[in-house]
């Protein structure tokens, strides 16, 4: 028998109010990035969490051009927000397609030298 602190908690799931992200995958794509991207890691962390909220996108916090063309940063975007394999549940379709374009944009747009930066 479940008490009501349980139900509750699974009740706010149900509801949409939290997302589950694997723990292992925080760690993979946190242990990627240098100690001194500390700000850009904490701005992919918050990009994370107003997208989960569904920020308006030209609102999101997007992390600095210089740590965006970074394919640790890329990599840390796709796995929190954009695996359909490990991250659930995901926002509507509509709103990942516009943030997905906003955020590919951006990396398009930080791209100074296209033989380095890619």
């Amino acid at each position: 028998m479940q008490n009501e602190g349980e139900t509750n908690i699974a009740s706010l799931f149900s509801l949409g109010f939290f997302y589950w992200v694997p723990e292992e995958i925080i760690l993979q794509s946190s242990t990627k990035m240098a100690v001194d991207d500390i700000d850009d890691e904490a701005c992919i962390a918050k990009l994370v969490a107003q997208y989960f909220q569904m920020v308006e996108p030209r609102d999101l916090c997007v992390p600095s051009a210089e740590a965006i063309v970074r394919p640790a940063a890329q990599t840390a975007i796709y796995e929190q927000m954009f695996n359909e394999t490990t991250v659930w549940p995901l926002p509507p379709v509509s709103y990942r397609t516009r943030v997905l374009k906003m955020i590919i944009s951006r990396i398009e747009e930080s791209i100074s030298n296209p033989e380095e930066d890619v």
